[in-house]
């Protein structure tokens, strides 16, 4: 069997992570705001898309606030339970899938699949020490974050 190919690269981070703070500080309306910060994100990091959801007044459900990049259909694919959709984010630790498609912290593999989606990572956004939500960044090629 073959090596499978897997990409990596971090080389543009530094300049993106200024580029996105410059971003969130922007006078501009909260929607454009995380978009153009969504939209440095994604090019920072070389991925297809990001989204950022934050959790519903429940604490159970991640409802999306902003995405860049990903098809409507597949940001508004169904409420996102907190425990069937890589839960461990919740617990302030990143969670990186490398095949949407099969793992079962996706809660949405199928489609994933259908969208052409390889990997995603998820990290928390946190207000002071608490989760309030996620950040997910989507590649559609198999990559390690």
């Amino acid at each position: 069997m073959g090596r499978e190919r897997v990409k990596s690269d971090t080389s543009g981070y530094p300049q993106a992570l200024g580029k996105i703070a410059s971003s969130l500080n922007s006078p501009l309306p909260l929607r454009q705001t995380f978009h153009l910060a969504l939209r440095s994100a994604a090019k920072a990091m070389n991925v297809s898309g990001c989204a950022l959801m934050l959790l519903d007044s429940s604490g159970r459900n991640l409802l999306p606030i902003a995405s860049y990049k990903l098809s409507e259909w597949y940001v508004k694919k169904g409420i996102l339970d907190v425990d069937k959709s890589m839960g461990e984010t919740m617990n302030g630790g990143a969670v990186a899938v490398l095949d949407a498609g099969r793992d079962p912290r996706v809660q949405y593999g199928d489609m994933a699949e259908r969208a052409g989606i390889e990997s995603i990572v998820s990290v928390p956004v946190k207000d002071k020490s608490r989760v309030i939500g996620v950040f997910r960044a989507y590649s559609h090629e198999r990559r390690r974050f």
